[in-house]
């Protein structure tokens, strides 16, 4: 086979991909940032970087479905879907108090004088993310998700010398599929 027949060798990207999160309210809800920001540029507030992570972002869209079969066919007659989920999944590796609260989906964060205080409260925090990376034409594809919150449980190691202190991030929409967009600059 001839390369550049079947594919386009040009539409292979590897590369890494940057989280900022913000606080979703429902009076202001989020939105994109501006399509003249470059790639992996400092975005305005409300949007904060999520920071470091150990092996960067894993992005999954899942869906369950249902197969419905008729005596007809050996194959289903229709296929639906009965439920979705977009998750954003890392392992935070910066060792702060924001990494803690938004890996651990609660808390908030003071800071008076010379510290920083952290509360917990019963309440899940729900926030916007969004997702950046490089395109092949090294501009901004951005997905912005803005409702989310942190799911499952958070374990941290506290030892010397065998591993840093990283807080686990598995966040899992609530919001409509079609709330999600995604942006992809050509030009």
């Amino acid at each position: 086979m001839a390369a550049g027949v079947w594919y386009n060798a040009a539409n292979i990207k590897v590369g890494q991909a940057v989280m900022s999160v913000q606080p979703y309210l429902v009076a202001t809800p989020p939105v994109m940032p501006v399509d003249a920001n470059p790639v992996f540029d400092a975005h305005l507030a409300p949007w904060v970087t999520s920071g470091a992570t150990e092996d960067g972002f894993r992005f999954t869209m899942g869906k369950t479905t249902q197969e419905h079969t008729i005596e007809e066919q050996s194959t289903p007659a229709i296929v639906a879907i009965t439920a979705r989920t977009a998750r954003i999944q890392c392992t935070l590796s910066e060792d702060t108090l924001e990494a803690m609260a938004l890996a651990w989906g609660t808390g908030t964060i003071t800071a008076v004088a010379a510290k920083k205080t952290m509360v917990l409260d019963e309440n899940i925090q729900v926030v916007a993310a969004l997702l950046e990376m490089a395109n092949k034409q090294g501009k901004a594809r951005r997905i912005m998700i803005p409702q989310m919150v942190a799911s499952g449980d958070v374990e941290t190691a506290f030892r010397r010398a065998a591993a840093k202190r990283t807080y686990p991030l598995n966040l899992v929409a609530i919001c409509a599929p079609s709330a999600i967009q995604i942006v992809d600059m050509i030009t």
